[in-house]
């Protein structure tokens, strides 16, 4: 019996002192727990999509083309990818059979965040501009282009309309002589889940579709949209593990030092972070038992005392606790001497000052 006790008392204390929420039943964690979390679902909020543009293919300036990360970065939403199958019905003998004839590859859509900068907006324009005439030449005729010329003698200013087949200017496209390379390579879906990452990789898309938002003065807290219909002509899959240090390196355009803040957050429950003044340090367990037992919730002071002792044991007990905070707080001032003091060169004359704020209001000349 005190083997059973024992075991009991153990598995209490873990999980009271280890995880602030509730132990799954045996059933979930057998199911969505083992092998790494391999049978649990995948979240739909984590993910990430890279444009890859021929940019040297299509243009010779790359200047007028976005930053590669900024359209993922605006991606609101995407569908991935989906097939129809066509069947052909056989009758054998009065018995069905179907026989695969084809496959299709249904559309896939992507909304964006209309963003400030018009980002979305110029990624359209361009690929507008690369494949039609239309924008070209309203912009290069402006006062012609709502003239009526159906019997006028000469239309050469407004002869350039529609679908531009024409190969491109680009040097390095002549040199491979492409007659009009695409204007997406592909397009890249990456879904992450577990430190892993699932690619789904659209080849040669084209798109099909593309819309602005609408403007309402009913929508008051609303945003602005643009979506983006694509066919394509197949897909490619991979899948990997993600590098913690440099994602970038394995995932196109994400994890760069540029848009992402990889700093890890000190916000924790308290007793949860091996720290003394941090967030969910100590001081922040001291404070959540003393509030647990003015309330009379034992069981959660309880707990705080219990994460508080356990994450201080993990670190290698309160003194490296200690010595470690004490260590990075003088790195710090040393790094950034300006956060304490302003120093003042010594040939000006001046004297050192604390860099503490005036706590006297200015005073005003001709109060109203």
């Amino acid at each position: 019996m005190s083997g059973f006790f024992q075991q009991y008392l153990g598995g209490f204390a873990s999980g009271l002192f280890d995880n602030p929420y509730l132990r799954t039943a045996q059933h979930g964690t057998k199911i969505f727990e083992a092998d790494g979390y391999a049978n649990a679902p995948k979240l739909k909020f984590l993910f990430h999509v890279y444009f890859e543009i021929n940019k040297d293919l299509i243009s010779s300036d790359r200047s007028a083309f976005p930053d590669d990360v900024i359209p993922s970065l605006l991606v609101k939403n995407v569908t991935l990818p989906k097939y129809t199958m066509t069947l052909a019905e056989m009758n054998q003998y009065n018995r069905i059979r179907y026989v695969q004839t084809k496959i299709k590859y249904d559309p896939v859509t992507i909304t964006f965040h209309d963003d400030n900068r018009g980002s979305i907006k110029q990624l359209w324009y361009n690929y507008y501009s690369y494949y039609y005439n239309d924008n070209t030449s309203a912009r290069l005729n402006p006062d012609d282009v709502s003239i009526k010329n159906t019997y006028g003698p000469d239309i050469s200013a407004q002869q350039s309309w529609g679908y531009l087949g024409e190969p491109s200017t680009s040097a390095s496209a002549a040199a491979l002589s492409q007659p009009k390379p695409q204007f997406f390579k592909t397009i890249k879906i990456y879904g992450f889940n577990q430190h892993n990452f699932s690619l789904y990789t659209l080849v040669n898309p084209i798109i099909e579709r593309f819309d602005h938002d609408t403007y309402d003065y009913a929508q008051a807290t609303g945003t602005m949209e643009n979506r983006m219909t694509l066919r394509y002509e197949t897909v490619t899959y991979a899948e990997g593990a993600l590098n913690g240090t440099a994602p970038e390196k394995i995932v196109q355009g994400f994890g760069t030092e540029q848009y992402y803040d990889k700093t890890k957050s000190p916000v924790g429950l308290p007793g949860s972070n091996a720290s003394i003044m941090g967030k969910g340090g100590l001081v922040d367990a001291a404070d959540g038992v003393i509030g647990d037992l003015t309330k009379g919730d034992y069981l959660g002071a309880l707990q705080k005392a219990g994460s508080a002792v356990k994450s201080v044991k993990k670190a290698g007990g309160l003194g490296n606790v200690i010595k470690k905070e004490a260590t990075s707080a003088v790195l710090g001032a040393a790094s950034n001497p300006r956060g304490v003091f302003n120093f003042i060169s010594a040939n000006s004359g001046a004297k050192a000052t604390n860099n503490t704020p005036d706590t006297q209001p200015p005073k005003i000349a001709n109060p109203p």
